[in-house]
């Protein structure tokens, strides 16, 4: 997409507060194609659900100001792994669920590799037996690896840096996205901010603007 294009694209995102993907932009030639692809993404009765590609929009707006990310880098599929680094991720995470989240408590910390859980647990075992062989006492022998266990998982909180099961993806951030939008659309509606926010963009007249007058050879967007 030309510039002209792509600022667009973020202004009627921003507008409506939903996510465009490159492939659905590209295919939106005049008013009333870009009209009717936004009118599909937005409420159209109180009874209606917040869309999910409103949830998506939200998440990749924290995403871009909290992480300083670029915009075509965040997708629904992206693997959280790939825009947040080990090291940043204590700093970041649980700042990116309250704030997506609207302040709700998320209940996601970080987990440790499972390599330290397998060791804590082994060296509990061998503990354990050593004592066991030693002192021949069960019971001395479980405070023992209690003990060790005690002391291990605490020391290894630093190593508190992979993301939850249930959040891997930018997708799986969705279904915790807060949302204050309650606004019911009606397609008019949509079609007037849409011809607002193109006249605004292109710097065209209100007179040259059709709903089926094409962005590039009409209205010479670039």
């Amino acid at each position: 997409m030309g510039l002209d294009a792509v600022a667009l694209v973020i202004v009627i995102e921003d507008e409506f507060q939903i996510a465009i993907s490159d492939e659905e932009a590209f295919k939106c030639e005049t008013p009333n194609l870009l009209t009717d692809l936004v009118y599909s993404k937005l409420r159209k009765s109180e009874s209606d659900v917040c869309p999910s590609m409103h949830g998506f929009y939200i998440v990749r707006k924290v995403l871009r100001e909290q992480l300083n990310l670029p915009r075509e880098k965040i997708k629904p599929e992206t693997k959280l792994t790939d825009l947040i680094d080990k090291k940043d991720r204590a700093l970041h995470w649980n700042r990116l669920l309250s704030t997506i989240s609207n302040g709700e408590t998320i209940h996601a910390p970080l987990q440790k590799p499972r390599w330290i859980t397998i060791a804590i647990l082994t060296s509990s075992v061998i503990v354990f037996m050593i004592f066991l062989s030693i002192t021949e006492s069960l019971i001395f022998s479980f405070f023992a690896a209690f003990f060790n266990s005690m002391i291990l998982n605490p020391a290894t909180l630093w190593f508190k840096t992979e993301f939850p099961k249930n959040f891997q993806t930018v997708k799986d951030l969705i279904g915790i996205a807060g949302t204050l939008d309650t606004k019911v659309w009606q397609r008019e509606q949509v079609y007037n901010r849409v011809k607002m926010l193109v006249i605004e963009q292109l710097g065209v007249k209100d007179e040259n603007i059709l709903p089926n007058s094409h962005f590039i050879r009409d209205l010479g967007m670039s």
